[in-house]
């Protein structure tokens, strides 16, 4: 009886009848679903799958089940419209095509982005003996900037300064300038200042550079002399404070403030650094100016950051409480003796290098910190280089969460 059943099966079997086509509808730029629903007839064998054809371009996806189901085809291109039919397989082989189904229209390729953006330049070196804090690096920032889809934003990174030196009581070097960083794209540049190098107390050229910041003037062995500080890049930074007699050096300038003067009355400690700008991760303090744009609360640790503090100017005074003290935003302190050298500036963060003070010669004065690049947008890049870091968090106080990209040195981003 078997054998005459399996017998009469393969007499009549046959293909199967089309399945029945639902409503397509895009999933993504290249990506559809194609819903069907299983035929009466499976034509006396069992359906092993049903394949999704699209037109034009014939791309086909196949689902292994017998009973009605949804399909995704992918391989499609970005803002195309197209129509789909599905046939069915058995062992015989494959039914006729349902009907055409709808008309759909993959979704749209990147329509490039929005975002804001902070640039920060390498911080200026601290000067050698008797020198000027170095300048914080300047700091540019701006909101909804608009690019292209496909249109790749490049990054530049500027490094610090290199710190002043002396080799004796009779010749030392200031700071050097910091490099400058910038992004460019389409037909637009924008580019911050390095911070300008401490000027020395000792040697020929002795003089502040100015910078994003300027560094801060030397200080002078001449009673009542004034060395002057440096003057900063309008809209990036602040000046130098002033280099006085007793050879206290002024602090650097910073991206908030100006450095402080030097002091020449009673005791002779070095200038303090001008303050940074809090940004990135930034929230508001009491006395420290808000860069702009107000950036985001840190959701690892909380903490704030800063950027583009002035280094402290140097002293005459050996106890390390009159050292000049790096401003706020990743500064600098002067250094007073081998024990206490200067320090540079904090990497990625523009600040200036301490200056060296008069007690102690043979060191080198602190380097500028190097600079740092942050984009930040709703859009997600197709592509970056220079593995930036990308830290996804709401601005303080506010729930929609950005992109930030942040740049530590030379890279490029698209959309």
């Amino acid at each position: 009886m078997t054998t005459l059943v399996q017998s009469l099966i393969a007499t009549f079997a046959q293909k199967p009848e089309a399945p029945t086509i639902g409503t397509a509808s895009a999933t993504g730029q290249t990506t559809a679903n194609i819903p069907f629903t299983a035929p009466s007839n499976n034509g006396g064998y069992p359906i092993t799958s049903y394949t999704a054809v699209s037109s034009p371009g014939n791309i086909t996806a196949t689902l292994s089940q017998a009973g009605s189901g949804t399909i995704s085809i992918s391989g499609l291109t970005a803002n195309t419209n197209y129509t789909f039919v599905v046939y069915a397989t058995n062992a015989l082989g494959n039914s006729s095509n349902s009907s055409s189904s709808n008309q759909i229209t993959t979704q749209s390729g990147s329509s490039g982005a929005t975002f804001d953006y902070m640039v920060v330049a390498g911080g200026g070196g601290g000067g050698g003996r008797w020198g000027g804090g170095g300048g914080g690096g300047g700091f540019l920032s701006g909101t909804n900037q608009t690019i292209g889809p496909g249109v790749t934003l490049s990054v530049q990174v500027g490094g610090g300064g290199a710190g002043g030196t002396s080799n004796t009581t009779s010749s030392g070097s200031r700071g050097s300038q910091g490099s400058a960083s910038s992004i460019s794209w389409s037909s637009t540049t924008v580019t911050s200042t390095g911070g300008g190098g401490g000027g020395t107390g000792i040697g020929s050229s002795f003089t502040a550079t100015t910078g994003g910041s300027g560094g801060g003037g030397p200080g002078s062995t001449v009673s009542a002399t004034i060395r002057a500080g440096a003057a900063g890049t309008a809209g990036q930074g602040n000046a130098g404070g002033n280099g006085v007699a007793s050879n206290s050096g002024g602090g650097g300038g910073g991206a908030t403030t100006s450095g402080t003067n030097g002091n020449s009355s009673g005791q002779y400690y070095g200038g303090s650094g001008g303050y940074g700008k809090e940004s990135i991760f930034g929230r508001t303090v009491p006395g420290i100016a808000v860069g702009e744009p107000l950036w985001s609360s840190d959701p690892v640790d909380g903490q704030i950051y800063n950027f583009g503090g002035g280094g402290g100017g140097g002293g005459i005074a050996t106890q390390i409480s009159y050292r000049g003290y790096g401003g706020l935003g990743g500064g600098g302190d002067s250094g007073i003796s081998t024990a206490n050298p200067p320090t540079g500036g904090d990497a990625n963060t523009g600040g200036g290098g301490g200056a060296q003070s008069g007690t102690f010669s043979g060191a080198t004065a602190g380097a500028g910190g190097s600079g740092c690049v942050v984009i930040r947008t709703l859009q997600t890049a197709s592509a970056t280089t220079g593995s930036p870091t990308l830290v996804q968090a709401a601005i303080y106080g506010q729930s929609t969460v950005y992109n930030h990209y942040i740049f530590r040195g030379n890279g490029s981003i698209t959309w």
